[in-house]
């Protein structure tokens, strides 16, 4: 039995801690804060508090990529509540020029359903889905893949969405969760949007306490 010393009580050191136990191995968890997972409870600082909980992702739904880890990892079975969006999902895309408010759909279905017989649309998904099922990140079983080819070509989101024949407020309400990670449409590649966006089109739920509540499985 090997031994492992694992430096830093996050998220990513818990998870590694855990594999590792399970796999037999002797693991010493090592975090300077007196409590784990110090950013994911949230914090204060300059008097004000900033909420990093974890909330709701895509893939968390049954048979989805997050889904598969978190079980992998024994969290469900620690008594993680993992619920559908309530209707409505939550997410608001507001044009400010007319202050018209867009009901961000949930999953493929709502966009179908919203944008009947749309051939750009089917296309924009279908062009997501190949690289996302491709992706080793979310699919360990794919072996012929290079992650430095993924994200050093192919078009940005923004070229992608240019060249397909729709109005400018679909192409925003299509890209818009590229901004769940910090990015422009400009700057964010459509393989980096494709491994966000797909899980979310096929399985978007909440964690019950959030960051809180997930730390709480993982303790």
């Amino acid at each position: 039995m090997a031994r492992a010393l694992v430096i830093g009580g996050g998220l990513s050191g818990l998870g590694a801690a855990l594999l590792l136990a399970r796999l037999g191995h002797g693991v010493t968890l090592v975090e300077k804060s007196p409590r784990l997972g110090t950013l994911v409870r949230g914090f204060h600082r300059g008097g004000l508090r900033f909420e990093t909980g974890f909330h709701y992702a895509g893939g968390l739904g049954e048979g989805g990529a997050l889904r598969r880890y978190l079980e992998r990892l024994g969290l469900v079975r620690q008594g993680l509540e993992i619920r559908p969006l309530p209707d409505p999902g939550g997410e608001c895309l507001r044009f400010p020029e007319s202050g018209a408010d867009f009901a961000l759909p949930r999953d493929f279905g709502e966009f179908r359903r919203l944008f009947p017989e749309n051939e750009a649309v089917d296309n924009f998904f279908r062009r997501g889905r190949a690289i996302f099922q491709r992706s080793p990140y979310l699919n360990p079983a794919v072996a012929d893949f290079d992650p430095l080819a993924m994200y050093g070509q192919g078009p940005t989101l923004a070229e992608a969405l240019e060249r397909l024949p729709l109005s400018g407020r679909l192409k925003s309400v299509l890209g818009f969760r590229c901004l769940l990670y910090g990015a422009r449409p400009s700057e964010a590649s459509l393989a980096q949007f494709a491994l966000v966006n797909e899980p979310y089109l096929h399985g978007v739920h909440r964690v019950e306490g959030g960051g809180e509540g997930l730390l709480r499985a993982f303790e």
